[in-house]
C-alpha cells in the first residue's frame, strides 16, 4: 500500500507540469506612432467631445490606427487628458499641472444631452474652427468634420432627454425607427427619391437627347427632398450617399469634367457611425452597409449575410412572408449576397423566393417596394443566365418583364427602358445583330412614348432650360425654388 502511495507521489512530481516562462507581449504601436497620432486624438476626444468609442472607430476608419480601448485610457492617462471637468477649459486640462478629477453626475438611464446648437438650426453645424490642427491631408480634415457633424446630428436625433421631459427622439424598434410625436416615417419616401435618382442617371447615360426626360425626373427629385428635408430624420443619412452619387454622375456626364474631393474618402465611413448608435445588425444599419459595400469594396464581415437572413425570418414571423416590408429586407439581402458576397447560388436562391412571394406586376404597374424587389431579382437571374450561356431563358425573363414595365409609371417606363438597352448590349455581345437592332428599336419605341406623369402639377410645365452645359442640377434646383 505504502508502495503504491510512494508510486503515486513519483508520478505525480514528474507530471506536474514546469512553470512557463513568461513572454512580454510587445504593445501593437510604438510610442513615436502615438504621439504622431496624439494631437488628433485629443482634438477629437476633448474639442471635438467624442466618446471615446467613437474615437477609436474613427482613427481605425480614417487613419488605419487599430489600438484597444485599454491602450486608449493608459494613453490619455499618460498625457494627462481627462474629459469630465468643464469643457470650458479643455486645453487648460491638458497642459496644466494634474489636479483631482471631479465627475460630473447625471440622472441614471438618461442620455447626455446634446448642445443646444445641434438640436436646433442647421442639422450639419459643425465648427470647423474647433480643428486647428495641421492634419497630414486635407481630405481627411474634411472627413473627420464630416463625421463629428454625422455623429453630432445622430446624437440630436436619438436624444431621448432626462427622465421627466416631455420632448423625446427617435426611438429603435426590431425593425425599423419609430419617429417623435408630430413626426412620421418617410424612410419609404427617401427611398422613392434614391429609385428616382437611378432612373434619371439611367436616362443621361442613353444620350440621344435625353437630357430633357432626365431633366423632368430631377425636378421631381428636388421637389421630394425640398418637402422631406423639413423633418429631420436619419432615414436621410440612409439614402442621401446614394443620392448624391447618380447626381454627380450626371453632372459628370452634362459638365464631361470631374471636381471636388473623391468620393471614396467619405462614403464608408457613415455605417460606422450609425452602426455605433444602432448596432452593427440593425436593418438601417444593413442597408447603409449593404449600399457602401457596392461603391467601396472591403472585407465583407461574417455577419452581414447571416443578420439578413436572421431579419428576413423574424420579419416572415412578424408581418408575414409576402409583405412588402419583408420582401424589402429580402431584396437588400440579395443585394448583398450578389454585389458584395459574389454568392450566386444564394443568389440564385434568393431572387427565386422573391419572385415567388411577389405578385405579378399588374397591367398598369406602378413603382413602388414589391416592383422594385421583382424587378432586381428578374435581372440578377437573367444576369446568371447570361453568364451560364442560356440566351433562352434571360430572353424569356426580361421580354415580359419590360412589356410590362412599359405601361406603368415614369419609373416603371425607365426600367423598361434600360432593360431594353442592356438586352440589346447582351446581344451585341454574343454577336447577334439582328436580335440587338431588335432591341434598340424597342428601346426607342418605350424613349419616345414615356409619359410624363405628374411634372404639370404646381407649375411644373415650366419650359426649363437644360442644354448641355448651360443648366447644372444647383442651378435647375436654384430655377425650381424661384418659381415655386
Amino acid at each position: 500500500m505504502s508502495l503504491n502511495a510512494h508510486d503515486e507521489q513519483a508520478t505525480s512530481a514528474v507530471m506536474r507540469p514546469r512553470k512557463k516562462l513568461k513572454v512580454t507581449k510587445q504593445p501593437k504601436y510604438t510610442i513615436a506612432e502615438w504621439d504622431a497620432k496624439k494631437e488628433i486624438i485629443i482634438s477629437l476626444y476633448i474639442l471635438g467631445n467624442w466618446p471615446l468609442s467613437m474615437v477609436e472607430g474613427c482613427m481605425h476608419v480614417v487613419f488605419g490606427f487599430d489600438a484597444s480601448n485599454s491602450m486608449y485610457k493608459k494613453k490619455l492617462k499618460e498625457w494627462h487628458v481627462f474629459k469630465n471637468e468643464s469643457s470650458s477649459q479643455p486645453q487648460s486640462r491638458m497642459d496644466g499641472p494634474i489636479t483631482p478629477l471631479v465627475k460630473r453626475r447625471r440622472c441614471a438611464g438618461a442620455k447626455p444631452q446634446i448642445l443646444a446648437e445641434y438640436q436646433s438650426g442647421a442639422a450639419f453645424s459643425w465648427r470647423t474652427h474647433d480643428l486647428v490642427l495641421d492634419w497630414p491631408d486635407a481630405e481627411l480634415k474634411a472627413l473627420a468634420c464630416m463625421l463629428c457633424s454625422t455623429s453630432n446630428y445622430l446624437m440630436g436625433l436619438f436624444d431621448q432627454g432626462r427622465p421627466g421631459e416631455t420632448s423625446s427622439g427617435w426611438k429603435v424598434n426590431l425593425f425599423g425607427l419609430t419617429p417623435p410625436q408630430g413626426l412620421e416615417d418617410y424612410s419609404t419616401e427617401w427611398k422613392a427619391i434614391a429609385d428616382q435618382c437611378h432612373g434619371a442617371s439611367t436616362l443621361i447615360s442613353q444620350g440621344n437627347g435625353t437630357q430633357q426626360k432626365c431633366q423632368r425626373t430631377l425636378l421631381n427629385v428636388f421637389k421630394g427632398i425640398d418637402q422631406l428635408a423639413q423633418q429631420e430624420d436619419p432615414w436621410m443619412l440612409v439614402y442621401l450617399w446614394r443620392i448624391i452619387l447618380y447626381l454627380r454622375g450626371i453632372s459628370y456626364r452634362i459638365e464631361n469634367k470631374k471636381v471636388g474631393i473623391p468620393s471614396t474618402s467619405f462614403g464608408p465611413q457613415n455605417d460606422h457611425l450609425v452602426g455605433h448608435l444602432l448596432g452593427g445588425s440593425h436593418p438601417v444599419v444593413l442597408i447603409m452597409v449593404a449600399r457602401f459595400l457596392r461603391y467601396w469594396p472591403a472585407a465583407l464581415a461574417d455577419n452581414v449575410l447571416a443578420n439578413y437572413e436572421t431579419l428576413v425570418a423574424r420579419s416572415g414571423t412578424e408581418f408575414g412572408s409576402s409583405d412588402e416590408r419583408t420582401i424589402f429586407f429580402l431584396t437588400e439581402y440579395m443585394y448583398v449576397a450578389y454585389y458584395h458576397g459574389h454568392d450566386i447560388t444564394l443568389t440564385y436562391q434568393l431572387a427565386s423566393d422573391i419572385c415567388q412571394r411577389s405578385e405579378e406586376l399588374g397591367p398598369v404597374p406602378q413603382w413602388g417596394g414589391k416592383t422594385y424587389g421583382f424587378v432586381l431579382a428578374s435581372k440578377l437571374l437573367a444576369r446568371i443566365d447570361k453568364e451560364k450561356g442560356n440566351i433562352d431563358r434571360w430572353h424569356g425573363r426580361l421580354t415580359p418583364l419590360a412589356e410590362k414595365l412599359r405601361n406603368g409609371d415614369r419609373e416603371c417606363q425607365t426600367r423598361a427602358l434600360q432593360i431594353r438597352r442592356m438586352m440589346a448590349h447582351w446581344y451585341r455581345e454574343a454577336g447577334n445583330r439582328e436580335r440587338a437592332q431588335e432591341q434598340r428599336v424597342h428601346a426607342d419605341e418605350i424613349f419616345n412614348s414615356m409619359r410624363e406623369l405628374g411634372v404639370e402639377q404646381g407649375n411644373w410645365n415650366l419650359n426649363w432650360p437644360f442644354e448641355s452645359g448651360q443648366c447644372r442640377p444647383s442651378e435647375l434646383a436654384r430655377v425650381y425654388r424661384q418659381h415655386t
